[in-house]
């Protein structure tokens, strides 16, 4: 009984301290909220139609964004509110600004993934964190959203608040209000919206940029169909309704009707709000946004891509998608960027086929001295560890040199090179250039475009850009400079790195040359410029799924992609490569670019040389300097500290080579030249 008495002491003790513990607790979280919030008031003005105006300017400094949305006071449809409750704040017209179950249930969802994969702001609070605080995640401003929030919900109506949080949420593409989104995406009033474009809208807010129907019309219908779901599952809409608007969505389009440069403007807002590190535009702010559009190009290359011959479609029948852009070696401004696709062309990785090989197999084994242009390789049949690839002719050469090689873009060849330098060796060399790669990509199928996941076309293009730029390496960008109220927030600022010897780069691009003027590329031929130039096609199963053309000259990188996500694709290798509609594509980039003007050729470092080697040496394949002796002489460049050696005594016999016309007196006379030069044998 004692024992019984002593406990219930302890308890009571313990439960006295529980209970001066929560006492405290809440005196401290409370003055702390009075603290941090004493000075926070809601503004009525902030809430009026919002001052945002986010100009984008292309390199001539003219504004390319602008479009007309429809600002009349239209009511907007239930069913448009409805998704947006839905999928936002389902307990909207429930709560007083502030949902504690949904807080919990997130707070229980992040915890369980350890991590904040959800949140808990209702409808109210986003709005005033839209239009009265910034976008920091601080304890500080969810303490004043929540006061804000709360004086917001007494102030006003639940009608009121939804309507003006529509009317100044972002969606993507410099549009703020779904007025304005409504006009942009569907070409329509927001009142004639149907169910599916309102789930579009609805699902886009979430990251503007990452569910962003210009740029990745899949993605968006994906999160869109979510949405529908949820309209379906909270009563909004009937079983039949959620059917057809599911079947309206999976044939959906965006308006035709988006200015020249709606992809590129996509893309440049993006990177923009990457650079401020934030999630969507600023509210009540004037932004300006200064790009490398060349508008010119931009619009030639649109109307480009819209010719019946780059419509192609795989066995589904679904049209290949196709993406195309231009950089200015200068400063590694995107100036031009279009396609054709329902996928994100700026992330999708594809398979690069051979155009990754002068950057993951021929740059590296140059830069380390292991090979030259003139080098021999044997082009045979290979096995090595059961892997045994294929030339895509399945023919053998034999003795090939390195240039031939790279022109007519064998695969043998580049594996055994590739095997020789070392696979680590290799990666580290591409990885100067951006390429990135899976920690599974550690075999030797990555000389021929073997990667897990594959490399974007940007990536792939600004690898490129680097060669042309005598191996300095700048990434590419959208953005030249954004300004805020005035005020300039970023200014980009060219800083290269020289990731390879120049030599190095120009040997590559001597070799790309010959790529353009009678290898896989020649169908470039017929500009009359000095261009460089490297093509992929990447195959499964003899099925061709991607067709790659990188082409660059002292002043521009081009790039064309095609391909599809089709198992097959319905053409035969002979179409649908990248010999042909990449190469095609391409060429009327550089004709658009080089209407008025050529640009120069380029220029041999003084770490490279043409030098002249024994020809009758050469064509037993081996590498000798030709000398006063040499009876016939060809040329190739090398770079200075990889230069060949001058002949031995066995080159000295291989060169001696006795024909029927010669007479003795010829060949003794031969030999004792020899003997005078090399001394007694």
């Amino acid at each position: 009984m004692a024992k019984f008495v002593k406990l219930k002491k302890i308890l009571k003790i313990f439960g006295l301290i529980g209970l001066g513990f929560f006492i405290l607790t809440t005196i401290f979280c409370g003055g702390t909220y009075l603290f941090v919030t004493a000075n926070t008031n809601l503004d009525n003005t902030k809430l009026q139609p919002t001052h945002n105006k986010i100009i984008i300017l292309d390199d001539q400094g003219n504004e390319i964004n602008s479009h007309s949305g429809y600002n009349d006071s239209t009511l907007i449809p239930t069913h448009t509110l409805n998704a947006f409750i839905a999928k936002e704040d389902k307990r909207f017209y429930k709560h007083n600004g502030i949902d504690i179950i949904r807080i919990f249930g997130a707070l229980k969802n992040n915890i369980r993934a350890k991590s904040s994969v959800e949140g808990g702001s209702t409808i109210t609070q986003q709005l005033i964190k839209n239009t009265h605080l910034s976008q920091e995640k601080t304890i500080s401003r969810k303490l004043k959203e929540i006061k804000l929030a709360q004086e917001l919900e007494q102030n006003y109506s639940k009608d009121e608040i939804l309507d003006t949080y529509l009317n100044s949420i972002y969606f993507g593409n410099n549009l703020f209000g779904i007025r304005s989104a409504s006009s942009f995406y569907f070409d329509k009033k927001v009142e004639n919206l149907s169910i599916a474009e309102s789930a579009i809208l609805s699902g886009l807010i979430s990251a503007p940029s990452v569910y962003n129907p210009i740029s990745n019309l899949n993605l968006s219908k994906q999160k869109a169909k979510m949405v529908i779901n949820l309209m379906t599952e909270q009563g909004y809409i009937s079983a039949l309704e959620q059917q057809s608007a599911i079947q309206e969505l999976n044939n959906l389009t965006i308006s035709k009707k988006t200015n020249i440069g709606a992809l590129y403007l996509s893309f440049a807002t993006h990177e923009a709000l990457e650079i401020l590190g934030l999630e969507t535009m600023p509210q009540n702010s004037q932004i300006v946004i200064k790009t490398y559009l060349n508008h010119n190009l931009q619009s030639c290359m649109e109307n480009t891509l819209k010719t019946a011959v780059y419509k192609a479609k795989d066995l589904s029948g679904i049209t290949s998608g196709i993406a195309g852009a231009v950089l200015d070696n200068s400063t590694g401004g995107i100036v031009a960027f279009c396609g054709d696709s329902k996928y994100n062309l700026l992330e999708l990785k594809r398979q690069p086929a051979s155009t990754i090989k002068p950057i993951l197999v021929y740059g590296p084994a140059i830069e380390n001295n292991l090979i030259s242009p003139a080098s021999f390789i044997l082009d045979e049949p290979i096995n090595i560890d059961g892997y045994a690839p294929q030339n895509a002719t399945k023919q053998f050469k034999g003795w090939t040199t390195i240039r031939d090689n790279i022109v007519r873009s064998t695969n043998i060849p580049a594996i055994k090179i590739l095997n020789q330098t070392g696979i680590n060796k290799s990666k580290e060399f591409a990885s100067r250039l951006g390429i990135q790669f899976d920690q599974d990509d550690d075999n030797l199928a990555l000389a021929l475009g073997g990667f897990k996941y594959g490399v974007t076309v940007k990536d792939m293009a600004t690898s490129y850009m680097a060669l042309a730029r005598g191996g300095n390496y700048i990434d590419s960008t959208f953005i030249k400079e954004i300004i805020i109220n005035g005020n300039i927030c970023y200014k980009h600022t060219p800083h290269g790195t020289q990731v390879m010897k120049d030599s190095t780069a120009y040997l590559l691009t001597d070799m790309l040359k010959s790529v353009a003027t009678y290898g896989t590329g020649r169908n470039i031929q017929g500009l009359n410029i000095p261009i460089a130039s490297k093509t992929g096609t990447n195959a499964i199963d003899g099925i061709n799924h991607d067709g790659w053309n990188i082409s660059y000259t002292t002043e521009h990188t081009a790039i064309c992609w095609t391909g599809n996500l089709g198992p097959v694709a319905d053409h035969s290798s002979t179409q649908f490569n990248g010999s042909l509609y990449t190469t095609y594509f391409v060429k009327d980039i550089f004709k658009n670019l080089y209407s008025t003007h050529k640009p120069l050729d380029f220029t041999m470092p003084t770490t490279t040389q043409r030098i002249k080697l024994d020809k009758n040496l050469y064509d037993n394949h081996q590498l000798y300097l030709a000398d006063e002796y040499s009876s016939d002489y060809t040329t190739e460049v090398f770079a200075t500290d990889n230069l060949p050696p001058k002949k031995s005594r066995t080159a000295l016999e291989n060169n001696f080579v006795y024909t029927p016309s010669t007479s003795n007196q010829d060949i003794f006379f031969d030999y004792r030249k020899l003997i005078k030069k090399y001394g007694t044998w």
